[in-house]
């Protein structure tokens, strides 16, 4: 008992004293998300929704945009074996988002991740697989509609991309 809170007081002072900060927290981006609307797959929808809501409660940004996110997953059989059963399935999910700025622009852009997995005889551990796999690809999908939806910001942020440096301050 004792081991285990020295353990995790330790990792809370090397966590806190590295400067530790999650990649997309709100000050970081420069817009404001005001209303999303979700079509179609509710379950998708929804995470895509929930991950996007520490964006809207910035109202002193410039940039307000309105989402409407129409998505889906599609289940299709990727090979069988020689008796004709499914051996792997590739799942995919898309996301059409359509988004509108403050000058009433409207922009349409797709997002798709896919993957392909094997077969499994117990029925409820492949659903729950299933639904692992389309939340993790859902997570990907809204890491690339951040990084999208950031670089039609006009407040651009301090740091550019060069090379294969990484991360480098702008000059001013």
């Amino acid at each position: 008992m004792i081991r285990n809170n020295i353990f995790f007081l330790l990792i809370f002072l090397f966590l806190n004293q590295c400067g530790y900060e999650t990649i997309y927290s709100s000050k970081n981006i420069k817009f404001n998300i005001k209303e999303i609307k979700i079509e179609n797959n509710l379950n998708i929808g929804r995470q895509i929704k929930n991950r996007l809501e520490i964006f809207s409660s910035d109202s002193t940004s410039n940039e307000n945009y309105f989402l409407e996110i129409n998505s889906y997953f599609d289940k299709t059989t990727a090979s069988k074996d020689k008796k004709g059963n499914p051996k792997t399935f590739n799942i995919r999910v898309i996301a059409n988002i359509t988004f509108i700025d403050n000058e009433n622009i409207e922009r349409n852009k797709s997002f798709e991740e896919n993957i392909n997995y094997n077969n499994d005889e117990d029925k409820f551990s492949l659903k729950k697989y299933e639904n692992s796999l389309i939340e993790n690809l859902t997570d990907k999908i809204v890491d690339n509609l951040l990084i999208f939806l950031q670089s039609f910001s006009s407040e651009k942020s301090n740091a550019s991309l060069t090379g294969n440096i990484g991360y480098t301050s702008k000059k001013q």
